[in-house]
């Protein structure tokens, strides 16, 4: 994930587009110690998106998400298929 704001370039500002989501299904995967994007950005992103159906998980980890994200990812898409 981009950090929340890029305002150097509106175009790569992930929150210009998390409305467009709709009512989708939504699922967001952050590691609370990510050097690129603060669990707080990730956070405020999430609460952008419109869906009744997201969730947001946080691991305890840096950028590179520990395994269990598979697990994690996988019961998401199996739930809202």
């Amino acid at each position: 994930m981009a950090p929340k704001s890029w305002s150097q370039d509106a175009y790569l500002d992930p929150a210009n587009y998390a409305r467009g989501i709709g009512k989708r299904p939504f699922l967001m995967l952050v590691g609370s110690k990510d050097e690129l994007c603060s669990e707080e950005q990730g956070r405020a992103l999430y609460r952008l998106v419109e869906s009744p159906q997201t969730r947001l998980i946080v691991y305890d980890s840096g950028r590179r998400l520990p395994v269990e994200y598979v697990k994690d990812a996988l019961a998401f898409v199996a739930e809202h298929l």
